[in-house]
């Protein structure tokens, strides 16, 4: 890795500075009740207790914007504090889980691999989940102005905060004057940990989800410690089962309530059940009183689903210790309710959705997930597609069920009811949620219940082997047993390891030289706008941008962007500049541009005020002319080319007298085109909308060109190219990269820049998919390459005498425009 010093220290701050400094926080924060109660807790609860008093004290805290800005240090002081006095005054009260540790510490990393091995700092879920542009933002404004909305609504940013935070914050899914409103106790700390390590949230952001799946691995071992009397079984099935490859792929994806709400929720059962004991310790209801409140401002009214059934298997397990007789009416009048509710359900009525709300809108979803997906195996490229081994995908499963009944079994003979108020709450989330929830929120649900369910099928197959392996000298000619249960055991590991592995291969990372000139073009042009893109750029838009009161012409928008058809650009898209008629484009101080040799040059009263190897940004200058019209002659695929005489003639002849004629001229633009030629097997190509290639695996090409004249040139490609690429002139290497992932086949990214001499040329491609790569296998158009000497912000507007206008029907020009 040959990364600049600079970008190694910065990795180190984001996945290993700051997430420790935030851990301990956490435990801090959890301390201060031990120093209350004067009670010993184990690590992993007070890590999980601190993480959610983090969640409610900031979430309390943002409700108003003169307390807002102070969240993150209240918490900090707290938490440090609490752990420098418990040091000085009450030491004995720490003490580490070495296991509950070191199974934290394999999760973490293995949820932080896909972005740590690549290599920069980032996140997934590039392009596939724009949700998390807006948690960036929702995050940034917590912990600095609060929970209230932007007035009066100008930007993209304005719109978003607008319909998160415009209603009652704990309305999950509920509408009010038709906007959505939101829970957003889950970014309260990833504003807190961004605000105390002055690193951009958008750093923190994977290394947060990484660290909340540690914590629940954490609490896992706690959990299991009773069940499990080896050490190395202990920490290897808490790891693995947070590892559930549907849970996996949702934080992959971008996804952070999923894993989130996987800590007040193991926390509430472990505390919970154990604190309805006969002669228990009642500062557990302390520990679970602060995960029902981490539930609702994390999930809102949704989170009572989850917590319900918990807290029914309490009360059940409490009543039969008290009076058997009252449990037996208990569980009959409970009956009666279910079927109650369950009625009132089926006519149409919905209780105000208080288990689960109802969100009819597919999202992101490409339609239902499998049901079967929450045992935690599924190995396709993407959560979303259909395994291609499907039959050998269900023979895992059930074997995991299979292991999972027997888990339920023993955890409900043994009266360790943790596990199976767990399972219980998960399963009758994912059944409401499948039946009235919609398909969104289902997934969510099997998202979150994978973990659980793989969980239980864990202890399961651990118990039917420990069994079998302690009984196998009784057990006349069965002594291989526990090799059958072995083996069955290693179907199940397999699969969810094989799953996980796809998911790393396919994992769309953010493209961190994009990113980083975003955060720089923020800073740098902060409160100069009010400012265009237009390009599909939620993280511009929504975050990175907000200061420059930012709108994306085909993202969340508050004014009428046209183009010059009338038509305003769909979301995703990404236009041309010159496809935007000038008093669509008027309003907007700044315009900040992608870069590119086939990008049009802005209008004439724009002025370049800063360039990047990936953006331009243009500044509206203090000419005193007034654009008539423009003759724009550039598109997504060219910046210009030579029009005919007559419509050159047709165009000027709505000129008036003492109305100036400007044009810009542009050099050829060469595209090489992927699709016309030899390609490698299972490549296959695309011809529109411009000459690429879908390619499927390694592969290597090559193809001619020629340029006119011998110059400095700059190559140009589109689409993406998320493995390793090499490009080669006539044999020499000119290119080496990497992890290139863009979402738009029609926007470039910069290759190289490089001398050339009139004359014909060979480029050679050679495309690699290392297994070892993260993101190395998603499968997206890579090309064409655009060759040309200039783009925009190398071009000069030129004023031309009325008496030359028949010369520009012989030159290659960007646009022609009428001003006064």
């Amino acid at each position: 890795m040959n990364y600049p010093l600079a970008v190694m220290v910065e990795m180190l701050l984001i996945w290993l500075v700051a997430p420790l400094a935030f851990i301990l926080i956490c435990y801090g924060l959890g301390l201060s009740i031990s120093l209350i109660t004067q009670r010993l807790m184990n690590s992993a609860v007070l890590v999980s207790a601190g993480f959610l008093m983090i969640v409610i004290i900031g979430s309390v805290m943002a409700g108003s914007d003169s307390s807002a800005h102070f969240a993150p240090w209240v918490v900090g002081l707290l938490g440090i504090g609490s752990l420098i006095l418990t040091a000085l005054t009450r030491r004995p009260l720490i003490k580490l889980d070495r296991q509950a540790g070191i199974a934290g510490l394999i999760t973490y990393v293995a949820f932080s691999l896909p972005v740590v091995a690549y290599g920069k700092p980032g996140w997934g879920g590039w392009v596939q989940l724009d949700d998390n542009s807006s948690w960036y933002a929702i995050a940034d404004r917590l912990v600095n102005v609060g929970h209230n909305v932007p007035s009066p609504i100008l930007t993209t940013y304005d719109r978003v905060i607008e319909i998160y935070m415009s209603g009652n914050g704990f309305n999950y899914g509920g509408v009010e004057n038709g906007l959505y409103s939101y829970p957003l106790g889950a970014y309260v700390p990833l504003g807190v940990m961004s605000k105390i390590s002055g690193i951009n949230v958008a750093w923190l952001f994977q290394p947060l989800l990484s660290l909340c799946a540690a914590m629940a691995a954490g609490l896992f071992v706690v959990i299991l410690r009773n069940r499990v009397s080896n050490n190395y079984f202990l920490v290897g099935i808490s790891s693995f089962s947070v590892m559930a490859s549907l849970m996996y792929s949702y934080v992959m994806w971008g996804g952070i309530k999923e894993i989130v709400i996987l800590v007040p929720l193991a926390l509430l059962a472990l505390t919970l059940i154990r604190a309805i004991d006969p002669g228990s310790r009642k500062d557990l209801y302390i520990y679970s009183a602060i995960a029902v409140l981490g539930f609702v401002y994390i999930g809102g009214k949704a989170s009572v689903g989850l917590i319900g059934p918990i807290i029914v298997v309490a009360i059940l397990l409490k009543v039969w210790a008290i009076n058997r007789r009252w449990f037996k009416y208990l569980i009959a009048s409970g009956v009666v309710v279910v079927a109650g509710i369950a009625l009132y359900l089926r006519t149409g009525n919905s209780l105000e959705k208080l288990l689960v709300p109802e969100i009819r809108d597919n999202g992101n979803l490409y339609g239902p997930l499998n049901l079967l997906q929450a045992w935690g195996i599924w190995p396709a490229k993407d959560f979303r597609l259909i395994p291609s081994v499907l039959p050998l995908t269900y023979a895992a499963i059930f074997i995991s069920m299979a292991f999972a009944l027997f888990g339920l079994y023993s955890s409900i003979r043994r009266r360790q009811w943790a596990i199976p108020s767990l399972f219980f709450s998960c399963g009758a989330v994912v059944i409401y949620s499948n039946i009235w929830a919609g398909v969104w929120l289902t997934g969510k649900a099997l998202a979150v219940a994978s973990p659980i369910f793989l969980l239980t099928a864990s202890i399961g197959a651990y118990e039917l082997w420990n069994r079998a392996y302690r009984r196998r000298s009784e057990m006349q000619g069965l002594q291989r047993i526990p090799l059958v249960y072995s083996s069955l055991a290693v179907v199940v590991i397999f699969g969810v390891l094989l799953s996980d592995s796809m998911i790393y291969r396919n994992t769309w990372l953010s493209p961190y030289p994009q990113i980083r000139e975003l955060e720089e073009i923020g800073k740098k042009f902060a409160g100069q706008g009010p400012t265009l893109m237009t390009e599909y750029s939620p993280y511009g838009a929504r975050y990175f941008l907000r200061d420059l009161q930012t709108e994306g012409a085909s993202e969340v928008r508050v004014h009428t962007i046209e183009m010059r058809d009338g038509a305003q650009l769909p979301k995703g898209a990404a236009a041309d500049i010159d496809l935007f008629p000038s008093n669509s484009v008027d309003y907007f101080n700044l315009l900040v541009l992608r870069k590119s040799g086939n990008a049009s040059r802005p209008p004439l009263n724009y002025s370049l005020a800063w360039t990047g190897k990936t953006y331009e940004v243009w500044k509206k200058n203090d000419t005193k002319l007034a654009i008539i019209s423009t003759f724009p002659l550039g598109n997504n695929f060219t910046a210009g080319v030579t029009p005919s005489c007559d419509l050159v003639a047709k165009y000027l002849s709505t000129r008036k007298p003492g109305e100036k004629i400007f044009t810009v001229e542009r050099a050829p633009n060469l595209m090489i085109d992927f699709s016309v030629g030899d390609l490698p097997p299972k490549w296959l190509p695309i011809t529109a909308p411009n000459g690429g290639v879908q390619r499927t695996g390694p592969g290597a090409f090559s193809r001619e060109f020629s340029v006119d004249g011998a110059g400095d040139y700059n190559f140009w490609m589109a689409g993406a190219y998320p493995g390793r690429i090499r490009i080669q002139i006539d044999g020499v290497d000119v290119f080496k990269g990497n992890s290139i992932f863009e979402g738009n086949p029609s926007l470039t990214n910069p290759l190289t820049k490089m001398r050339l001499s009139s004359g014909r040329h060979i480029l050679t491609l050679i495309y690699d998919t290392p297994w070892y790569m993260p993101g190395s296998a998603v499968n997206y158009q890579m090309g064409p390459i655009y060759v040309s000497l200039q783009s925009a912000a190398d071009t000069k507007i030129e004023q031309i005498n009325p008496t030359r206008s028949s010369t520009l029907c012989k030159r290659n020009l960007d646009w022609i425009a009428i001003a006064k």
